[in-house]
């Protein structure tokens, strides 16, 4: 199965290798390949521990491309708004489970 692992991104509440795999072991899972939002995920060392496939989908700020919700930055920039939204979006499409 694809699954999303999502972990907290603030240091004082991030996710350890050994909560996903107790995650992992809970959900009954057989985990095929590993879907994450950030490279700092602690499930891309998870899964390179278990050698599973891993990708990792970036949020696109700059691809303002098709964007329906465009919005200027304090120093002039352009970017998409709804860049994370469709970044999760897409993952959960992918997904077959979330963790």
């Amino acid at each position: 199965m694809k699954i999303v692992i999502e972990a907290q991104h603030t240091y004082e509440n991030q996710l350890t290798i050994e909560d996903i795999e107790e995650g992992v072991f809970q959900s009954g899972f057989e985990v095929s390949e590993v879907l994450v939002g950030s490279s700092d995920n602690p499930a891309v060392a998870w899964a390179e521990q278990n050698n599973i496939p891993i990708q990792i989908h970036l949020i696109e700020w700059d691809n303002i491309k098709g964007a329906t919700n465009v919005k200027t930055n304090k120093y002039g920039k352009k970017y998409n708004a709804d860049a994370a939204k469709n970044r999760n979006s897409l993952l959960c499409a992918q997904a077959d489970g979330m963790i």
